[in-house]
């Protein structure tokens, strides 16, 4: 139970409202940056700024602008939808490079990480990380987000207002152009009158969801930081360097902000000469299961790695269930996933309730599977260098 008891200690530390770009964030970088230097691991910070606009302000102008498309469509005034679609479509070219947006309110923060090299990138760790990085060098980045965020609806309500919205817009733009340009019948005025009251409903929820302070983020994402940290505890422990991978502890600032710790970390991964030797792995809301889950690693893509995985998990009596939908919609593992990397990631879809509330909280947390889980990917990352990509 030693272990379990530490890393409880950890996550009580970090068990605390830590919204991206304040100060509470930032104290858990302090601790987090004291935890791996206790380990005699030099860390490295990047630090950056980043607005507020995109993630909390955007969306709501875009969903905004299209409610007042349907009722300008429904009137059939084409100049004033010329004008709206206009509008949605600048909302579109200013969420492209969100990182680089100077809109809305800026605020600062921090990405903490350090390097453990290969053996076959020699065993000094470089003055400066980004050292050293030879053309056939393979590395692997283990990533984990340092900030929680609360929000005004629960995660269920959200779900519901945007299938609320999804339905309702595609249900009424298909009986409003049946009622202008097929026929006109008082079934379909009616309809439109239901349909258009459900999207103006599904969108002012969207509209009252506000961000806050108020989730301990427990699960989201204390239990991913504490399972990196007990990871790189085992390399340090037992002396271990892998062989042909460099490993990079991440610990992400600002990922429930648009994930722009990661946007802006991207920076130092294209300093790797060549994309295809860089595998990540994400760790986002563990707490009384594990999913796993891969586009890379899978029962049918690379079956050699995934049934040594398989049968790590036995012989440490560790489940995890595989799961072929990425976990989160702005994960770092999802955004980097759409940028090209390969890898496989960890989350819990039965606590996913939890998030962004007050209800993210210890008591959930089951800190067996966090232990069995930092030594499975252990195991596995070792089993990994062997074979390779």
């Amino acid at each position: 139970m030693g272990q379990f008891n530490n890393l409880r200690q950890i996550l009580e530390q970090l068990t605390f409202p830590r919204v991206s770009g304040s100060k509470f964030e930032r104290k858990a970088y302090e601790m987090v940056k004291i935890e791996v230097e206790k380990m005699d691991h030099r860390t490295e910070t990047q630090e950056f700024t980043f607005s507020t606009f995109y993630s909390r302000i955007l969306p709501k102008i875009f969903f905004t602008l299209t409610f007042i498309l349907l009722l300008f469509f429904n009137t059939e005034n084409y100049i004033l939808m010329a004008i709206t679609a206009l509008g949605m479509f600048m909302t579109v070219l200013i969420s492209i490079n969100p990182k680089d947006s100077r809109l809305g309110k800026k605020l600062e923060s921090q990405t903490l990480y350090t390097r453990l090299p290969s053996i076959k990138n020699g065993s000094n760790i470089p003055k400066n990380f980004l050292d050293e990085l030879k053309k056939d060098s393979k590395h692997i980045f283990l990533f984990a987000h340092l900030d929680s965020k609360g929000q005004r609806l629960t995660i269920t309500l959200r779900i519901i207002s945007f299938r609320l919205w999804l339905y309702s817009y595609m249900l009424s733009c298909t009986i409003i152009s049946l009622n202008n340009y097929v026929f006109q019948t008082f079934i379909f005025v009616f309809l439109i009158i239901i349909f258009l009251s459900i999207n103006l409903t599904a969108t002012t929820m969207i509209l009252l969801n506000t961000t806050n302070n108020k989730s301990p983020g427990a699960i989201d994402n204390g239990s991913g930081v504490v399972v990196l940290l007990d990871i790189l505890r085992h390399f340090t422990n037992d002396g271990i360097r892998l062989s042909n991978y460099d490993l990079w502890f991440v610990f992400t600032g600002a990922e429930e902000c648009g994930t722009m710790g990661a946007r802006h970390f991207l920076k130092i991964m294209r300093k790797v000469p060549e994309k295809e030797n860089i595998l990540i792995v994400n760790f986002d809301g563990i707490a009384k299961g594990v999913d796993y889950y891969s586009g890379l690693i899978t029962p049918k893509k690379n079956r050699e790695i995934y049934s040594k995985f398989q049968k790590i998990a036995e012989d440490i009596k560790f489940d995890f269930t595989h799961s072929n939908k990425v976990f989160g919609i702005r994960s770092d593992g999802l955004y980097l996933k759409n940028k090209g990397f390969g890898g496989f990631g960890f989350g819990d879809n039965r606590t996913y309730k939890y998030y962004h509330s007050q209800h993210d909280s210890i008591d959930k947390v089951n800190f067996e599977i966090l232990e069995k889980l930092s030594r499975f990917v252990f195991k596995a990352l070792v089993e990994l260098d062997k074979i390779q990509l």
